[in-house]
């Protein structure tokens, strides 16, 4: 709680990453350290970019022990009116526990996503995922 965390590292960080204005993104990406902190943790440039797109397309991050080994986490981004991220919200526990929760999770956060981005002045069109 109250933790930082390099943002390839984890699913809200790449949330924002994922939404992020252009203009900035191709700062941060530039300065950006991909660490290793487990054995999973994404840590190369090609895989994080597949990652990324794949977020773009479902509007959601999920993380499994790429931090914290054992550990996942779900994330969602909350939009803007130009679709760019101004916060993420998220579920982290327990892989196991978190597996078994993983669809309804996801719609839960997703739906949650999607009612605060439109608050948040995102025109409904606009939401990333179909359906």
């Amino acid at each position: 709680i109250g933790g930082t965390c390099s943002m390839h590292g984890s699913s809200m960080g790449r949330c924002f990453l994922a939404f992020m204005n252009p203009a900035y993104y191709r700062e941060v990406m530039s300065g950006l350290v991909l660490e290793k902190f487990t054995p999973t943790t994404i840590a190369d440039q090609a895989t994080l970019e597949k990652e990324l797109d794949k977020i773009r397309g479902t509007g959601y991050a999920v993380e499994e022990g790429e931090r914290i080994e054992g550990a996942m986490c779900i994330g969602v981004p909350v939009l803007n009116s130009q679709g760019h991220a101004q916060a993420a919200i998220s579920a982290t526990g327990p892989k196991a526990r978190m597996l078994v929760k993983k669809d309804g999770l996801i719609r839960s956060l997703t739906e949650a996503s999607k009612e605060l981005s439109i608050i948040c002045g995102l025109p409904p069109e606009r939401w990333p995922v179909s359906g």
